[in-house]
């Protein structure tokens, strides 16, 4: 792990931290846990997407940025930006820029549909913690309530009270995939998200969970490969409120 990331050992954790969250940061950080202030991934891969009536699997970038809130602690993240973009060709064919401000939630399709909303809110907040949970260094002091714990599976609720049921590999005992509800504006529905991972890569230092597959409702719509982590990025020109 790079020197000026601060690291917290896996035996200081409070003591109430159930045992598979325990296993789980062992099988992926080891005894040494990082506690970044700000993170920035980079993803590449496919999304389903439709030209005209014709289904397709379009090429997809995301940038994600995290701002975690208590340096020395280790909270999960207070504010997160999503950058995604889709094309064919080389050409790209569409853009969606989503924020969580700590308070707020913003969409922006384009450039011109803006939404922000208390249901687009609640979405973007249970996606900042499923985003979190992935990562795991948030949950080493994170106040969270743990429910419906078995051997294998948990179901982690945040200070907020949304709901990330996660499985645990039977192997390791890291994470192979997550699920929460989301409010799906364009069909005006929740919809479950389950997010599937297939194992740990490290890129910059990092032990990341990837490739990522995003299955919406039972229908896969995305998967993408980590291909770039930045350690504690300057937010200076990061915008978390969208205008």
């Amino acid at each position: 792990m790079a020197d000026e990331i601060p690291t917290r050992r896996l035996s200081k954790l409070p003591a109430k931290t159930p045992p598979i969250i325990r296993r789980a940061l062992m099988a992926v950080y080891g005894e040494k846990i990082p506690i970044p202030e700000t993170i920035q991934i980079d993803s590449r891969g496919r999304s389903r997407a439709r030209i005209g009536p014709i289904p397709a699997w379009l090429t997809l970038s995301v940038s994600a940025v995290y701002d975690f809130p208590d340096r020395k602690a280790g909270e999960f993240a207070d504010r997160g930006r999503w950058d995604s973009s889709i094309g064919l060709l080389g050409m790209t064919m569409g853009r969606v820029e989503q924020t969580y401000d700590g308070e707020v939630g913003y969409q922006r399709v384009g450039k011109i549909e803006l939404r922000s909303d208390e249901k687009m809110t609640e979405s973007l907040r249970r996606r900042l913690w499923a985003d979190s949970i992935s990562l795991l260094f948030p949950l080493i002091g994170s106040d969270y309530e743990v429910r419906d714990l078995t051997e294998r599976t948990a179901t982690l609720v945040s200070e907020d009270g949304d709901p990330v049921a996660v499985e645990f590999g039977t192997v390791q005992g890291a994470p192979i995939s997550l699920s929460y509800e989301r409010y799906q504006a364009d069909g005006q529905r929740y919809v479950t998200v389950r997010m599937e991972f297939d194992g740990l890569k490290t890129v910059n230092s990092l032990p990341v969970l990837t490739p990522v597959r995003t299955i919406v409702d039972g229908l896969p719509m995305n998967e993408a490969q980590v291909e770039s982590v930045v350690f504690n990025p300057s937010l200076d020109k990061v915008e978390f409120v969208l205008r």
